[in-house]
């Protein structure tokens, strides 16, 4: 697999008119009526122009909620 991303006419070509506006034109997309809201499947996010991978899956290290700074303690606020 190759690392070389780059927004090619080819993939601009096969975007929505919804896709060009979020990913062309800094647009947003409206909440709760987007093709992946309610996805709950594994993966990541993956750039739909160049393929480029825009998260990471997270790790047995990066999975668990941080706890307290130590046992019985909880980090000093001011």
């Amino acid at each position: 697999m190759s690392n070389d991303y780059s927004k090619s006419p080819g993939a601009l070509s096969h975007l929505t008119r919804r896709q060009r506006h979020v990913t062309q034109d800094g647009g947003t997309e409206p909440a709760f009526r987007n093709e992946y809201w309610d996805n709950h499947e594994p993966g990541i996010y993956v750039d739909v122009v160049s393929g480029q991978p825009c998260s990471r899956p997270p790790t047995s290290t990066t999975a668990a909620p941080a706890g307290p700074a130590s046992p019985g303690r909880s980090p000093r606020t001011r």
